[in-house]
């Protein structure tokens, strides 16, 4: 019977086809096989038109722009989606499906939904399509070693990829991060780490969609280790030690579900607070770095992207760990409007796992940037005192994310301009060490080219650039 329906839907879709949402082919698979699945309904009015509208407009303060962002969009969506929550509403009564309405992207997640919601909602003609929700990954660990009750290292020990990019010349001027708030998408943080206790942002500071948990959380490690890598305070594993971190646990594992991370990105927009359930866009951090991957090319996470860059939110993104070959950049370190980063060794040199343009539009040059991402020692989840040593380019990210935490804390009173700070970190890097490849007829010895960007990082030389650009352009 399900089968025989499943056909009547898809032949119906395409009589209809004028006027109905498209239907993904994977969805109608899965209604097949397994009843009921979880889908992102995408409304025809995108937000694209009013987000390009603010990023033209100038603003007091950047809380103007935050909120002036949010109420927009939530506007925006209340009267795209008005129909489709009604109906929702009225469906959900008596039947097991759940329903969450996203206004950063005007979409709506629902959970558990079956071949006759699915039906009832394809008449509506303001709907674009009905997806199936994708899931990204947290790559495997590379080089894991775990490390407990360590003694404690001397003042002037340094991690080496610290020392690499300079971040204790920078920390030498007074400068440790202060003033700034960062903050990851990831498998969550424990929170009670020695590294990380004293400079969580507690107020409008934690948000678990996946588990509902009231404090931050770690079941996995990646988290811990990445957040750390950014603003860890102990045994000098965070670049910007004295910044302060928020985190939304946006990955189960080594799964991360698309409709936890479009949560995750709508809250990192205009956090709302835990213990008050109060929302406040004035709270949203500064810079969000990403350490998980989707496929190449995959585009369902742009609108959040553009909505942070609206809003005046930084995002960094990890490339992938799919090198060496040419044309494995993932996404959405692969997007135009983020700070892409890939991996580099003790000897710098291109770590041999980091993926290397060019993207899949070969459109632009990915990665952006590279930073040290090989056997990085950073805090751990099992247990407040517990390290470990891992490689990847998402561990590459946080320290680029680290860096930018730096530029901000430099100029603390300063709008924080993307294009600025992204020039900063490109005209602040220097070349690694040539391995005689080439990608899209561009060597790794011209910069920028597809396996280095513009080149490792170095913090000192970027807060130099920055504040050299700032003069240049009248800010």
């Amino acid at each position: 019977m399900l089968k025989f329906s499943v056909a009547i839907l898809l032949f119906w879709f395409v009589q209809q086809s004028h006027l109905a949402p498209s239907i993904d082919s994977f969805l109608v698979k899965s209604l097949k096989d397994n009843g009921k699945v979880t889908v992102v309904v995408s409304m025809k009015d995108r937000t694209a038109s009013f987000l390009n509208q603010i990023s033209l407009a100038s603003f007091a303060t950047r809380a103007d722009r935050l909120n002036t962002v949010a109420k927009g969009l939530q506007i925006f969506a209340e009267k795209s989606q008005a129909n489709i929550l009604q109906i929702l509403d009225q469906e959900s009564r008596g039947k097991q499906f759940t329903f969450k309405s996203l206004w950063l992207t005007n979409q709506v997640i629902i959970r558990d939904a079956d071949l006759d919601l699915i039906q009832k909602l394809s008449a509506y003609e303001e709907i674009d399509s009905i997806t199936e929700e994708q899931v990204a990954y947290i790559e495997e660990t590379i080089d894991l070693q775990v490390n407990d009750n360590l003694p404690l290292p001397t003042e002037e020990f340094f991690q080496w990829g610290i020392k690499e990019i300079e971040a204790p010349l920078v920390w030498d001027e007074g400068n440790r991060g202060e003033h700034v708030i960062v903050a990851t998408i990831d498998t969550g943080v424990r929170g009670t780490h020695e590294a990380l206790r004293g400079n969580f942002r507690q107020e409008y500071g934690w948000y678990d969609p996946p588990f509902g948990t009231v404090v931050p959380t770690d079941n996995h490690g990646h988290g811990t280790h990445t957040t750390a890598n950014i603003a860890g305070a102990a045994r000098n594993i965070g670049v910007a030690p004295r910044s302060r971190w928020i985190s939304c646990r946006g990955c189960t594992a080594s799964s991360c579900f698309q409709s936890h991370l479009l949560e995750c990105a709508q809250w990192i927009t205009c956090p709302t607070d835990i213990a008050t359930n109060r929302t406040d866009c004035s709270m949203a951090p500064d810079l969000v770095s990403n350490s998980w991957v989707s496929s190449r090319g995959a585009t369902w996470f742009a609108e959040s992207i553009r909505a942070w860059r609206t809003a005046g939110i930084i995002p960094l993104v990890s490339i992938g760990n799919s090198g060496p070959g040419c044309g494995t950049a993932t996404s959405p370190g692969d997007d135009e409007f983020v700070i892409g980063v890939g991996a580099t060794t003790m000897d710098n040199v291109l770590s041999t796992f980091s993926s290397v343009g060019p993207t899949h539009t070969g459109s632009n040059i990915k990665p952006d940037i590279v930073a040290p991402g090989s056997q990085v020692f950073s805090a751990y989840h099992t247990s407040d005192t517990a390290y470990a040593s891992m490689s990847g380019t998402s561990m590459a990210s946080p320290h680029a994310a680290g860096t930018v935490a730096l530029i901000m804390s430099s100029e603390p009173e300063d709008n924080h301009n993307f294009e600025l700070i992204k020039a900063a970190l490109q005209l602040g890097s220097v070349p690694t060490t040539s391995e005689g490849k080439s990608c899209d007829g561009i060597p790794d010895t011209h910069i920028p080219n597809h396996h280095i960007g513009y080149g490792r990082i170095n913090a000192r030389q970027s807060i130099n650039w920055y504040r050299r650009l700032q003069k240049i352009r009248g800010y």
